[in-house]
């Protein structure tokens, strides 16, 4: 009974962080598109470079980091679509 308990809490905690890790990645994500937009001719470099600065600032390890973005339109608009991938995340 003490160990499905146990397992059932790191299942439970590890659940929680994982969602804790996809909002902030979602944030960064979303601001780096915004720096995307507004600068269209950003490098890639940049770009990663940039999302690596703000995990950094919250704390969130870089070291499997994967940042992507792709031209699209939105409602018929011009938009750009950023994805950040980072398989390193500690869990518990």
């Amino acid at each position: 009974m003490i160990a499905a308990t146990m397992v059932a809490f790191s299942f439970l905690v590890s659940s929680g962080m994982m969602v804790y890790y996809k909002q902030k990645l979602g944030f960064v994500a979303d601001q780096v598109a915004h720096q995307v937009g507004l600068m269209p001719n950003m490098d890639d470099m940049t770009m990663q470079e940039i999302t690596r600065d703000m995990l950094a600032h919250i704390d969130i390890s870089t070291a499997d980091l994967s940042v992507t973005r792709k031209d699209t339109t939105i409602y018929g608009r011009p938009a750009v679509e950023v994805t950040v991938y980072n398989g390193k995340l500690p869990l518990f």
